[in-house]
């Protein structure tokens, strides 16, 4: 059977950790764009490592096809983001299981893919993910792996989040410390925003960190490999909108109790008999949650906070303008300083008859970090 069957490659602790491994300088003389965040893999038992964690699911009859010698006669959907040189992308074409596209902006990686892998030479074209619609690539169902730029990772996961009934697994390579943040769990300090919402949808592992001596160029943190999978959960059972927006206002203070927290947000909630129920049952808020929720997609996963609540220095988030680029400014949303248009507030029911639904929750006396994701949808039903 292929190396490529299903192998899970975490190491003890979850954190099994690279030294320096041999140089690979691409051929070609593709360099390393500061502005697109690049830092180019060089080490080829990690890029291995990678491409196995993928875990490609083989049938019986792909097993005989395997054996002799014969094409699969289904193949499985594999988007790689930022192929960069190519140093996964050599192994996911080795896997004749994998049906696979790649989403390159940089226009020199593009002409070296296509002299180095001729098999890409009429498929490969420039996309950029955070404007594509994959179903324009795919019909049903697609992986996606890749070492994902560090600047707009965040994005990446937001518009994965929006095709998450398409994309059952991930795995990717990204800063260690947003790993360690999207693999967290409640009552960790590095627990935060696109945890919650990632965590809603996707079972999360962190498989194992990669120093950064195996990069060309050297970046100025580590990185590490964490998958994805797809969970059972169909729908959130509540206001999906307001579901983003108690988490996004929760954890922008985070270090205040649900109870101190959510007031500014409850001031600005429609009353009760001015929302209208959406097709699943839950309720739906006003205009003001759902436009204003879409700045999640900006890339709120809440990175200004270190593990010790500290601010991260912009450059170890991905060594320049990253942070502006993530779109930080909007992580004021639903705070005092909150972006509600005051046109928006309701004359229904008052903000205390609310917290006195909300006190039957036990919750409020919690901070954010401290709950999980079915007890923000806990929330959101009592507030919805």
């Amino acid at each position: 059977m292929s190396r490529y069957n299903n192998k899970s490659i975490s190491a003890e602790g979850g954190k099994k950790k690279y030294g320096r491994g041999k140089p690979l300088r691409p051929n070609g003389g593709v360099w390393a764009k500061k502005a697109l965040g690049q830092h180019f893999l060089k080490d080829e038992s990690v890029a291995m490592d990678i491409v196995d964690a993928l875990l490609i699911p083989y049938t019986k009859e792909d097993e005989i096809a395997y054996d002799k010698g014969e094409p699969y006669k289904e193949q499985i959907n594999v988007l790689e983001i930022g192929p960069g040189t190519g140093v996964l992308t050599k192994y996911l074409l080795e896997n004749k299981k994998i049906k696979l596209e790649v989403a390159e902006i940089d226009d020199e990686s593009i002409a070296f893919l296509k002299s180095k892998f001729p098999q890409l030479l009429y498929t490969l074209q420039k996309r950029d993910f955070l404007t594509i619609d994959p179903h324009d690539i795919f019909q049903g169902q697609f992986f996606i792996i890749g070492n994902f730029p560090y600047n707009i990772s965040s994005q990446i996961f937001f518009k994965i989040l929006e095709y998450r009934d398409s994309v059952p697994q991930v795995v990717c390579m990204l800063q260690k410390e947003v790993a360690e943040r999207l693999a967290s769990g409640p009552g960790n300090k590095s627990y935060g925003i696109l945890s919650v919402l990632l965590q809603a949808w996707y079972n999360i592992e962190y498989l194992f960190t990669v120093d950064n001596t195996v990069f060309m160029p050297r970046p100025k943190v580590q990185s590490a490999v964490i998958r994805l999978i797809r969970n059972e959960r169909k729908s959130l059972g509540c206001d999906e909108e307001l579901f983003k927006a108690i988490i996004k206002t929760c954890f922008n203070q985070r270090r205040k109790t649900i109870r101190n927290s959510i007031k500014p947000l409850l001031n600005k909630l429609p009353s009760v008999g001015g929302s209208s129920s959406g097709s699943d049952g839950s309720s739906t808020c006003s205009e003001d949650l759902s436009s204003g929720s879409e700045n999640l997609n900006n890339g709120l996963e809440d990175l200004r906070y270190g593990s010790d609540g500290s601010s991260f220095d912009s450059e170890d988030l991905r060594y320049g303008s990253e942070s502006s680029n993530n779109g930080l400014e909007d992580l004021r949303y639903g705070s005092d300083n909150s972006s509600f248009d005051s046109e928006d507030l309701s004359s229904g029911i008052s903000k205390d008859i609310r917290l006195g639904r909300l006190e039957a929750t036990d919750l409020l006396d919690a901070r954010p970090e401290q709950l999980g994701v079915e007890d923000f949808v806990k929330l959101a039903k009592t507030i919805g």
